[in-house]
């Protein structure tokens, strides 16, 4: 009787593992609906492996430039960018070192002012600079750099005046002294070109004449 109640129980088992496994299965496949998965940079690392952001590519063909932009987010904030979370709705976040989480595409239609206003990650990176002089005809709306994430640059330059000035040092620049983020080290390039804008003697009448500030907030968005 004992070996009987103990097969039922087993069955019983079995069969509610595999509707569960079933009722997964069907959610994944709606979309929309999934598991949240997070894909973080392994120790060391500074930048998403290959398989990572093929993953990545395959996984949202819709977004071609996904990908790309979370690579170059990653590269080139070394430390603060710690990886991306994808949820089960299919929204895309970037991991902060400060525990933020900032979202790559919130999916809707907007326009220039829009953008200006309420930018993601993706508008922040749709308009790429082209090295160069630009002898191509002006196009309007056309102005990267415009697009800024304040979430981005307050996790990595710090979110008060307080927080940036604290990450600040001193350098030589047109004949006067200037404070630039500390990450610009001794072998950063940065510190080569301050060096030979600072042999043009325009400059330094410009440098010497204007006032200097650590830090400020843009007071407006709008365009000119």
């Amino acid at each position: 009787m004992a070996t009987a109640i103990t097969v039922v129980h087993r069955v019983f088992m079995f069969k509610k593992s595999l509707l569960l496994l079933i009722t997964l299965c069907c959610l994944a496949s709606f979309p929309g609906v999934g598991i949240s998965e997070e894909l973080r940079l392994p120790p060391g690392k500074t930048s998403l492996a290959p398989e990572v952001l093929a993953k990545l590519g395959a996984q949202f063909p819709e977004q071609p430039s996904l990908a790309t932009d979370l690579a170059a987010l990653t590269a080139g904030y070394p430390g603060f960018c710690l990886g991306v979370e994808v949820r089960g709705d299919r929204k895309v976040y970037l991991l902060m070192k400060n525990q933020t989480k900032i979202l790559y595409d919130d999916g809707l239609v907007k326009s220039f002012e829009d953008k200006l206003k309420r930018p993601d990650l993706k508008d922040m990176l749709a308009q790429v600079y082209r090295p160069g002089r630009d002898r191509g005809p002006f196009r309007p709306n056309f102005d990267p750099g415009r697009f800024r994430v304040d979430g981005l640059f307050s996790a990595v330059y710090g979110a008060s005046a307080p927080e940036v000035g604290g990450h600040l040092v001193s350098v030589p620049f047109c004949g006067v002294r200037v404070r630039v983020w500390s990450r610009v080290s001794s072998k950063d390039p940065w510190r080569d070109r301050l060096r030979q804008v600072s042999k043009i003697s325009r400059c330094r009448k410009v440098a010497s004449s204007r006032p200097r500030k650590s830090s400020r907030r843009y007071a407006s968005r709008r365009s000119r």
